[in-house]
């Protein structure tokens, strides 16, 4: 008999804790498309470049399925989402295709919470992208539009990508208030022309390895213990003494190990002016000794 409760209890337990953790699965269907801050009108094209930039500033993938169809996927260590998302000059819409590991359920039409925050911030991102079309960090944190012609002397950075990560809580989610931590950045510099004229910048960075979680950004020790109370008879009378015993436990420091990236030399030389690194475009438009003319585009 206690056998078969404690069998009932785990399963109620199970159940209780499951429905925490899903919620009812999110769709966003037919989101207005924003006119952009500059006054130019969206075209199908440039909605389409603005669902893949915001899809990349998010972590996602694409996958261009059909004209006005690309597949977005996200992996987020053993959890896996994929969403379709259709779109036209006017509207957009996000929609449910496939996961893995988030507790999907058909019948109740139900999935972990962390999918539907997922796709509450990627449509966030991709909506910022089509007001303000995709900016990148360079040098002393300012952004770099894409498109638009910068000039940078020797020693400047061109380019500077910082990443970061979202920071895991104690159930193994993602940190509730959005919180996140550095993994490091790769960064683009011009170094000059070589002999023949050529463009030559130096890309480095810095990859960040750590194990901070919310629990160690913002850290709550725990006590317990047990109390033990013995009752003797006395001529006087009874006489009673307590003993507590408490262990305090606190969460494991975490630790950043920084691991420099080694200096690679990159020429863009005349007949191919550019220099691509993690999904965006330099291209050189004039060098000379001391400077730099470029722009800065995505890889389409």
């Amino acid at each position: 008999m206690r056998s078969i409760s404690k069998i009932l209890f785990a399963t109620l337990l199970t159940t209780v804790l499951g429905g925490c953790t899903s919620h009812p699965l999110m769709n966003l269907q037919d989101r207005t498309i924003p006119n952009r801050l500059d006054g130019s009108v969206q075209t199908q094209d440039s909605v389409k470049k603005g669902i893949i930039a915001g899809c990349i500033d998010k972590g996602w993938t694409c996958q261009e399925v059909s004209p006005g169809l690309i597949a977005a996927t996200i992996n987020v260590r053993k959890h896996r989402a994929v969403a379709n998302i259709a779109y036209n000059a006017d509207s957009y819409s996000i929609s449910y295709k496939d996961s893995q590991m988030l507790d999907y359920n058909s019948r109740r039409n139900t999935i972990h919470r962390n999918y539907n925050r997922w796709i509450n911030n990627l449509s966030i991102s991709i909506e910022k992208e089509l007001l303000n079309p995709h900016s990148v960090l360079s040098k002393k944190g300012t952004a770099t539009q894409v498109g638009k012609v910068y000039i940078a002397g020797v020693g400047d950075a061109v380019l500077r990508l910082n990443k970061q990560r979202e920071l895991e809580n104690i159930l193994g989610g993602s940190d509730w208030f959005g919180r996140t931590t550095s993994e490091g950045f790769t960064e683009l510099r011009f170094a000059g022309i070589d002999k023949n004229g050529n463009a030559v910048f130096f890309r480095n960075g810095l990859q960040i390895e750590t194990n901070e979680t919310t629990s160690s950004r913002t850290p709550i020790s725990t006590t317990s213990g047990s109390a033990n109370t013995n009752i003797s008879k006395k001529p006087s009378g009874l006489t009673a003494n307590t003993t507590f015993r408490s262990t305090t436990t606190h969460p494991a420091s975490d630790y950043h190990v920084f691991v420099p990236e080694n200096s690679i030399p990159i020429t863009a030389t005349k007949e191919d002016p550019r220099v691509i690194i993690e999904g965006y475009i330099v291209e050189i438009l004039k060098a000379s000794p001391n400077a730099v003319r470029f722009k800065i585009s995505r890889v389409e």
